[in-house]
């Protein structure tokens, strides 16, 4: 459920048009690196994200770990817990 105003609205980066996802009333996209900014319509008004930078190598190292929030983690984490790592879910017991 998006907020009252929110049925309608689109999502484009440069001029590629980026199909959403909406999951418990969060809307997920995948940014295009190097596509230009993102803008987000919502029927007449116009919002804008701009100066996204992407790493060119993200996703790309194998042996970075991250917290299940997206944040980078130093090294490998030493705690119970889920992890993601090479794009994949870690559970370390």
């Amino acid at each position: 459920n998006l907020p009252e105003g929110w049925e309608e609205f689109t999502i484009k980066q440069g001029e590629t048009e980026i199909e959403p996802q909406i999951k418990d009333g969060m809307v997920y996209f995948k940014a295009i690196p190097g596509a230009g900014d993102i803008v987000v319509k919502k029927a007449k008004e116009e919002t804008g994200i701009n100066n996204v930078n992407v790493h060119p190598n993200a996703g790309k190292d194998k042996n970075t770990w991250y917290g299940v929030d997206g944040r980078r983690l130093n090294g490998k984490p030493s705690g119970k817990g889920v992890y993601i790592k090479g794009g994949e879910k870690v559970l370390m017991k």
